[in-house]
This record gives C-alpha cells, sequence and structure tokens, in this order.
C-alpha cells in the first residue's frame, strides 16, 4: 500500500489548514478523511513534492501534485473538494467512499478510502466515458 510522508520537502505548498478548515471540507463533502491524509494535509496542505517519487516495495509511484484543501494556490487550481464534487457526485466516476487527493504528470489520480484507509492509483483513462 502506497503510504503518505508529510516529512519530504514541498513547493508550491497552500495555506496552512487548522482543525476546523479540514473539518469543514469533510462536513461540506459528508466524509471523515482518514488519519493518514488528515494529519498529512495539517501539515503540508498540498503542493509539489521536491522528491517526487514514492516507494513501495518494488514499484515507485511519481506523484506531481497533493490538491490543496479550501485554499486555492494559484487561480486556476483544483482544490481536493471541487475533484471530488466533479468525480463523485457531478460525474458518478468514483465511489463515495474514495477520495482524489493527489495526482501524476499524467493527470491520473491516487485515491484514499475514507474507510480501509487504502490508497489506490486510477487511470485517467479508466474514467473515461
Amino acid at each position: 500500500m502506497i503510504t503518505l510522508e508529510h516529512h519530504r520537502n514541498f513547493e508550491n505548498v497552500g495555506r496552512r489548514l487548522t482543525e476546523s478548515d479540514i473539518g469543514f471540507a469533510e462536513r461540506s463533502l459528508g466524509i471523515v478523511l482518514p488519519p493518514s491524509i488528515h494529519n498529512f494535509y495539517l501539515a503540508v496542505n498540498g503542493g509539489n513534492p521536491i522528491d517526487n517519487i514514492f516507494m513501495e516495495g518494488e514499484n515507485d509511484w511519481e506523484v506531481h501534485t497533493f490538491r490543496p484543501i479550501k485554499y486555492r494556490r494559484f487561480e486556476s487550481d483544483l482544490l481536493l473538494e471541487d475533484t471530488y464534487r466533479k468525480l463523485v457526485r457531478e460525474k458518478q466516476l468514483l465511489d463515495p467512499r474514495w477520495v482524489p487527493f493527489a495526482d501524476d504528470s499524467g493527470g491520473d489520480y491516487y485515491c484514499i478510502h475514507v474507510e480501509t484507509h487504502q490508497i489506490f492509483f486510477l487511470a485517467g483513462e479508466d474514467l473515461a466515458t
């Protein structure tokens, strides 16, 4: 399973979050984030990891961007909330228990399951309708 590491160096990080900010986002989406991602976002509100390769056994996973919560870093930024609403509610392409929180440089998603806390990789072409 891919794990989150908030001790990495990040650039283009969003405004620091409070417990209240995360709670507001959770209530607006109707979910509770697993502790691992909750704590990750308290330490780092989105951004680009400088060392963007995450190892899982012999597999490596490239993460380009962690989506920020609540505060956009740039005008064109997509928040975690925006991505969740688009994929889960509007297009109904993703089970509501999966939260897309990051993507690779090809636009594929990393999602975390709110009940099992597993992280999985979702290729964009798997979402084509």
